[in-house]
């Protein structure tokens, strides 16, 4: 597999396969198993934060919307087009989402 990963950005990974005379199903698993071994070994690094991710008040202030008493028997989607017709944008449907699953809150 070193001479793989030597090959490998020089001339891409078909070519690397026929040049080592390794069959194509066989590479990618033996690549995979290494490639998972080389990620334990130097985990990746943590993301920055997105610059338009919810605030820790906007993320509160859209649960509280969300379990209101008028909204708790509804579904995210329901939500935001009642919100949307009320003329209220707090984030899309699937912000929502996520933000439920989150809380565990999800079903």
């Amino acid at each position: 597999m070193a001479v793989f990963a030597e090959l490998r950005p020089q001339i891409g990974i078909p070519p690397a396969w026929v040049a080592l005379s390794i069959n194509r199903a066989g590479g990618y698993r033996r690549w995979d198993r290494w490639a998972r071994r080389h990620r334990a070994l130097h985990p990746r690094k943590q993301r920055p934060r997105p610059p338009l991710a919810l605030s820790e008040a906007e993320r509160s202030m859209l649960l509280l919307i969300l379990n209101s008493v008028r909204f708790a028997d509804l579904a995210p989607a329901a939500v935001f087009a009642i919100l949307l017709d009320e003329g209220r944008y707090h984030d899309s449907v699937r912000t929502m989402y996520r933000l439920l699953a989150a809380q565990g809150q999800s079903g």
